[in-house]
């Protein structure tokens, strides 16, 4: 009696796991239309981004063999090749104004201090030498600059050598009119 309800057991057990079966089996069907119905979007996005002139129904083998195709058969565009040369060229050239510019401030950096030297020796030799000109020498960064502070100096210094001029000669009037009034 034991082994028939043991054997009942089982059976019972049995039919138990066939009543699952079939929910079992729906569940799995349903998964399966949800996993189609992604890879038919996955592949109807690589379509439509790549533009691969499918429909969106073709297979995924038929889309890897598009994809192949067009990589394998791609030639170079003259075009884009005529282009890319063109813009090659162009940076070879601005290379080349770059390098030379450079080339160029160097020189012109050596003659400008040596400009700027001139310049506080002409200075000196003019008695020209206080602190404020020092302070504009240093600032000045451009040819430009230094000749305008260069004239601006001179300027100074040639009014200032006319109001010696001028003093200076009102000075030999006053003695020129005390000597003829001592003498009268």
């Amino acid at each position: 009696m034991a082994r028939t309800q043991i054997e009942a057991k089982n059976y019972k057990e049995q039919l138990e796991k066939q009543k699952d079966y079939p929910e079992i089996k729906q569940e799995r069907d349903q998964l399966k239309t949800k996993l189609n119905q992604k890879e038919s979007q996955i592949i109807g996005k690589i379509i439509n981004k790549l533009k691969l002139e499918l429909n969106n129904e073709a297979s995924l083998e038929k889309v890897l063999d598009k994809i192949k195709e067009l990589i394998v058969n791609k030639t170079p565009d003259t075009n884009q090749e005529t282009t890319l040369n063109n813009l090659r060229q162009q940076i070879a050239e601005k290379d080349k104004e770059i390098q030379e510019l450079k080339n160029e401030k160097k020189e012109n950096y050596a003659l400008q201090e040596t400009i700027k030297k001139g310049a506080e020796n002409l200075f000196k030799e003019l008695n020209v030498n206080g602190p404020f000109y020092q302070r504009e020498l240093n600032q000045i960064s451009s040819f430009q600059e230094l000749e305008n502070f260069r004239q601006e100096v001179i300027k100074k210094g040639i009014s200032e050598l006319r109001k010696q001029k001028n003093k200076v000669n009102n000075l030999n009037i006053i003695l020129w009119v005390l000597l003829i009034s001592s003498l009268l």
